[in-house]
């Protein structure tokens, strides 16, 4: 078990692990990924909030009141990802990284990562 694993939910490593994969996220993405539709988006913020305070994922406001949520260098080394503070979006990166992020949602797809694009399709 990774540090800070244990004060964790399986829910709350899934959407530490989803902030990972799309490398930004939103309150309504995380609301249609791990919630039920009868679920409040009040339920989401909460627990965002909480994976915020607990340090694992950070909010970005990037146009207020809109914001997105990243994983920090602790979140990374929670899900045993690389330890590192992945960089701020950019205007171009962050658009791309959103439709990549909603379309995968919406048609129930996972995007894949550079690692397991390798591991499928070795040189």
């Amino acid at each position: 078990m990774h540090n800070g694993q244990r004060y964790l939910r399986e829910r709350d490593l899934a959407i530490l692990e989803f902030a990972a994969r799309y490398r930004a996220i939103t309150s309504d993405m995380v609301q249609a990924r791990f919630f039920s539709s009868a679920s409040s988006l009040t339920n989401t913020r909460r627990v965002l909030r909480r994976l915020e305070q607990r340090g694992v994922l950070r909010k970005v406001v990037y146009d207020r009141p809109r914001s997105y949520f990243a994983p920090t260098a602790r979140g990374n080394r929670t899900i045993g990802y690389p330890d590192f503070q992945p960089r701020l979006l950019t205007e171009q990166s962050l658009p791309a990284s959103m439709a990549i992020a909603w379309y995968c949602v919406h048609a129930n797809v996972e995007r894949i990562t550079s690692s397991e694009f390798q591991a499928t399709f070795p040189a």
